[in-house]
């Protein structure tokens, strides 16, 4: 598959961290919000989604209010949360730096 998806590079670049790299941002440019069965549901297709699907929408746009801290186009806030890892050192994620070896 990288040799499909990346056939313009180099072997002896395709197969260490710039290959994997180039393969993942090709697969996250293929994820469409607009095709997600939520957002067929929003434009009127009832089929889009199931009735359980349904109550969590319902539910996290109502009483839970999810969307206070959910927002936007994909209903993310674009920041860092680290939420149900009592071990998880926050502070690395928060401050995310590639050229981090810690990272």
């Amino acid at each position: 598959m990288f040799d499909r998806a990346l056939s313009d590079l180099p072997e002896s670049r395709k197969y260490i961290a710039e290959g994997a790299e180039l393969a993942i941002a090709a697969y996250e440019r293929t994820l469409l919000s607009s095709a997600a069965p939520f957002q067929r549901w929003l434009r009127n297709d009832e089929s889009a989604m199931t009735e359980a699907q349904k109550e969590g929408a319902l539910l996290f746009f109502g009483r839970s209010k999810c969307y206070t801290c959910h927002y936007g186009p994909s209903l993310a806030a674009m920041e860092f949360h680290a939420s149900g890892f009592g071990d998880f050192d926050v502070s690395k994620g928060a401050n995310f730096s590639p050229d981090n070896p810690a990272m």
